[in-house]
């Protein structure tokens, strides 16, 4: 594995989470030209390019993102991948971890549900002993 430089991103395809115990979302680190906040892929034209972190299909500051991310690099097809099963999770199934990345794992269930109910303890010394 190459050393990372916290001030030099890698233009690839990462993941990583937004929150403690979150489920992992897609990033993409990539050279573009910006015009009015929308990254766009390099057309060798002139204009300001710059390197840019998408997350999520959303542009966010570089030092959200790098270099914690670095260390998890991903596919192309990976990436494009979680990007659908997020749009998909939003519309089907919007209690999800996957459809909500800002929250972690272990807080999905919903706010309203209640809790499972805990079995009620067993005293052993009641239980029928089986005889052969």
């Amino acid at each position: 594995m190459k050393p990372v430089h916290p001030d030099r991103p890698i233009s690839g395809y990462y993941k990583s989470r937004m929150v403690l115990r979150g489920p992992l979302v897609p990033i993409r680190i990539m050279f573009a030209k910006v015009v009015d906040g929308v990254p766009y892929e390099p057309d060798g034209r002139g204009g300001p390019h710059m390197t840019v972190a998408i997350r999520l299909g959303r542009m966010v500051p570089m030092q959200w993102v790098w270099p914690h991310c670095a260390r998890h690099p991903i596919s192309e097809a990976e990436h494009d991948y979680m990007i659908k099963l997020y749009a998909w999770a939003l519309t089907h199934a919007p209690e999800s971890p996957e459809a909500n990345p800002k929250r972690p794992v272990s807080e999905s269930r919903p706010i309203d549900e209640p809790a499972p109910a805990a079995e009620p303890a067993v005293d052993v010394n009641t239980l029928d002993i089986p005889t052969f």
